[in-house]
């Protein structure tokens, strides 16, 4: 029961973090809980018209990780196979969907704002290898990026510390 906080003012942009927190903390309570009801109530609830695009990237996601052999956290980005230029088409189209089913619930818009971080970080980490093909533009993609850090580190830290992500 970690989190992935590193204690020097960066987030560390990991799929589904809240989903993740939101598990622990009822299965430590109760750990006979069904734990794919949970999942559903969290869909539900954090995402609400969006839930089932946000459940299909979280599917999708979760198949092409499943690919990489080994312990993906031994993987380095750059060697994870998973992430071709389908992966960030794919991805990216029903991240902008999700976004357009909550355009106007400004809660619901930036808890999937801040699911694209691990997608984007992954891009801009991976431009010249494969993210660059995929017809986004370069500065569209570092400016939401740093967009939605802001908005998790507003979420994730102290109001009156300073943000500095270094990007």
């Amino acid at each position: 029961v970690e989190t992935e906080y590193n204690g020097k003012g960066l987030i560390n942009p990991r799929a589904f973090h809240d989903l993740h927190v939101y598990l622990v903390l009822k299965m430590m309570d109760d750990p006979e809980r069904d734990a794919e009801k949970l999942i559903e109530e969290f869909f539900a609830y954090q995402y609400g018209p969006a839930a089932k695009e946000m459940k299909a990237y979280s599917a999708y996601l979760k198949k092409r990780l499943d690919a990489i052999p080994g312990t993906i956290c031994m993987t380095p980005l750059q060697a994870r196979n998973c992430f071709d230029k389908d992966f960030f088409i794919t991805i990216n189209s029903l991240l902008d969907a999700a976004e357009k089913k909550v355009k106007n619930d400004p809660e619901r818009l930036e808890n999937v704002r801040i699911e694209r971080l691990p997608v984007d970080f992954s891009a801009a980490h991976l431009w010249k290898q494969v993210a660059s093909q995929t017809g986004m533009e370069h500065k569209f993609l570092c400016d939401r990026l740093e967009q939605n850090m802001r908005l998790a580190y507003k979420r994730y830290f102290f109001k009156n510390q300073p943000f500095g992500i270094g990007i």
